[in-house]
Order: structure tokens, then sequence, then C-alpha cells
């Protein structure tokens, strides 16, 4: 059976909001992914809006050095698993359909200090990153301050 272009492109449509909804990926990721998406079908994206981050956000590794927090990002990780703001997602790889990975993404409550992003060179994967101006107030949660 041959696909046309526009079945494969709903198709990748629906790949796409199945992978932002299950990992739960912020808007600006997942208007980056339809954006790459229709630029690659060559559909017009000039109907897409324009996404504008509000809040100033970082990695776990930079606002930590940024807050002076010995510790690592891995130690951080665990510490907000057991606190119930991340949790660990299987996937299926790339490169080998038997092999699972595990990727880490933030849960609704941890969503309150940050966001989970599309990374640049794994666009069905997600990474957690945190508010700035709300960093604090999660290291405190965390009583890492």
């Amino acid at each position: 059976m041959m696909i046309t272009k526009n079945q494969d492109f709903v198709q990748e449509m629906q790949g796409i909001h199945y992978t932002a909804e299950t990992l739960k990926i912020s808007d600006q990721s997942r208007l980056k992914m339809i954006h790459d998406t229709y630029n690659k079908h060559g559909v017009d994206t000039s109907v897409l809006p324009t996404f504008v981050a509000l809040e100033p956000y970082q990695s776990a590794r930079d606002l930590l050095k940024q807050h002076n927090v010995n510790i690592s990002t891995q130690k951080f990780n665990k510490l907000m698993i057991d606190a119930g703001y991340m949790e660990i997602l299987p996937r299926p790889s790339k490169s080998n359909p038997n092999k699972i990975k595990k990727i880490k993404i933030l849960t609704d409550l941890g969503m309150e200090y940050g966001q989970n992003d599309v990374t640049h060179h794994a666009p069905y994967n997600s990474q957690p990153h945190y508010f700035c101006n709300k960093f604090s107030e999660l290291l405190v949660k965390l009583e890492l301050i």
C-alpha cells in the first residue's frame, strides 16, 4: 500500500500530537515540532502563531550552579522524582526498536516550576527546563536551601 504525501503529513501530525501529549511538551516545543513538519512537507507556515516565551528558563545544571547548590543533576533529578515533581517514562529507541530508553519529564506538579522541551538533537525526546524566577522556590521545597 502506497502512502500519499497527504497521508504521510497527517500521520506525522498525529505522531506529534501523541508525542507532545505523552511527554507533556511545552507549547513552544510543540510549535517548533509543527513548524518543522510543515516545512518538511511544504505547508505554508504563515498560519502558525509566533511563540514568545513568557518566562526565561534554563537547565537544572545551569540553575544549580547559579544558586551555588553543589549537587549533581542526577541527584537533583532523584530528589525531583521522590517529591513527585518528575517522572521517568519509557520510549522506544530510534536506532533499535527492541530497546527501550528512559526519559525524565516534569509531572503536572513539576510544571509549576518549569516545562518539558524538545531536545534539538532528538525531536521525539524531552528535557525539563526550569523557570529562572521559580527555581529558588523549588530548591526550598526540595530542602536544598
